[in-house]
């Protein structure tokens, strides 16, 4: 089995090629709690663009990132329960009458 540097490796390569943040490649890796932060947009630096501050880039968090989603009422939920899996469809769970196939947790 790999040992920790060389997962570490890994990762850090899937990092470099853009991945890593699609919802599949966190679902593989168990990082569902990643889905329900909100996500940031780009890092400003004012000082670059000293005339290009306007509303939409003045919200910016400690850090420098814009917040686009700064007080919108939706909350990201990601439920470890259920969203780990897709449902299974209605037409194929009825291909088996004898309740062989049942629905994924959460999804009943």
């Amino acid at each position: 089995m790999f040992n920790s540097s060389i997962l570490s490796i890994v990762l850090f390569c899937g990092m470099c090629a853009a991945e890593g943040m699609r919802r599949d490649d966190i679902v593989r890796w168990k990082a569902g709690q990643l889905l329900a932060q909100t996500p940031l947009g780009a890092k400003f630096n004012p000082d670059v663009y000293p005339n290009a501050v306007n509303e939409p880039f003045a919200r910016t968090n400690s850090d420098g990132f814009v917040e686009p989603y700064q007080g919108t009422s939706r909350a990201r939920q990601f439920d470890e329960g259920k969203n780990y899996l897709y449902p299974i469809p209605p037409s194929q769970i009825g291909l088996y009458p004898n309740g062989e196939l049942k629905q994924n947790p959460g999804w009943e």
